[in-house]
Parts: structure tokens; C-alpha cells; sequence
């Protein structure tokens, strides 16, 4: 599969591919072969390869989603959760909003009471403009980690974009 993709292809049929691709068989477990996915996915998006980084993580996901995982599943479960995040991050570095947003409402529905979920579906809303979704993302990050600094600016600036006279240009940073 040619993996030299550009990032205006990545839509469900793309992510649908790779994430059928094999992975490394033999006497590892799924947890063990989605960890491995995950770690090279990390190793792609540090090196700025967001499609391979993309692939590496849906794999991860692939592995671990249909086995319904739950909390008590620890390291099976951390890893599915972080890979959600993870893409999420890869896609906001690609502009595709989107698709990370449908990855940060993931990540927050399997792991509630983690703060960097809800700081990647901040983000997320912050990106599209809804900025009322995207208070209330931080506010909820607020309520898992009371200090969280990050959350507590974003949530400042939110608020004086919001009390600008409408009309006025606006723009926002992007975070991760």
C-alpha cells in the first residue's frame, strides 16, 4: 500500500485501509501488539510522519477496541485511550479537525477523569470556532485537574474572544 498519501485523502475508507493492515504475528497478545503499534506511532509523529503516525495508532485502536476493554483492563485500556488522543494530535496537526474531534469525544467517553482528553477536545472545538463546546471541555478539565494552567488560560482567552464586539477579527492559537 502506497503510504505517501496526501492529507486530503484521510477520510474513512483511508483510515478503514490501514487499519486492516497486518500487524506482527506470533506469540505476542493483542495488548502486546497494540502497545508496540502505539510506541511506533509515537515515533512517526515525533518525526512529523503524521500519515505513518495515523496508521500506526489505528492499528493500536483496531486491536483494542473490539475486545471492549474496560478500565480494570489497565494497560490494554491505557493504550487504547492514548491512541485515541494520540491520533487526535495527529490530525490537529493536520488540520483535520474533524477527525479529531471524533477522537477527543472517544478519548473523554473511555477515560472521563483524564484532564489531556478533555485538553485535545478543547482544542478541538476551540479549532472549529464553538467556542461555548469548547468552554465547557476546559471547565470539565477544570473539574479533573483544578490545576491545570494551560486550561485555565485557554479558558481566559475563550472569555475575551467571547466579549469582543462581534465583527472583530479573532483568531486562536493551536495547541496540542
Amino acid at each position: 500500500m502506497d503510504l505517501s498519501v496526501h492529507y486530503s485523502d484521510w477520510g474513512n475508507s483511508f483510515l478503514n485501509k490501514i487499519g486492516q493492515l497486518p500487524v506482527r504475528r506470533g506469540v505476542m497478545s493483542s495488548n502486546q501488539q497494540a502497545n508496540q503499534c502505539k510506541d511506533e506511532g509515537d515515533s512517526f509523529y515525533r518525526a512529523k510522519k503524521y500519515p505513518l503516525a495515523v496508521m500506526k495508532y489505528t492499528q493500536a485502536i483496531n486491536l483494542l477496541h473490539p475486545q471492549g476493554l474496560t478500565p480494570s483492563d489497565d494497560a490494554g485500556f491505557q493504550t487504547l485511550y492514548v491512541s485515541y488522543s494520540n491520533r487526535c494530535a495527529c490530525f490537529l496537526q493536520v488540520n483535520r479537525i474533524e477527525q479529531a474531534l471524533e477522537d477527543a469525544k472517544q478519548c473523554v467517553k473511555l477515560k472521563p477523569d483524564w484532564a489531556k482528553g478533555y485538553m485535545r477536545l478543547g482544542t478541538c472545538y476551540h479549532r472549529l470556532n464553538k467556542i461555548s463546546d469548547a468552554l465547557a471541555a476546559y471547565q470539565q478539565l477544570l473539574r479533573v485537574d483544578p490545576t491545570h494552567q494551560e486550561a485555565q488560560q485557554c479558558i481566559q482567552r475563550l472569555r475575551q474572544q467571547q466579549n469582543r464586539p462581534s465583527g472583530s477579527s479573532s483568531s486562536h492559537t493551536q495547541g496540542t
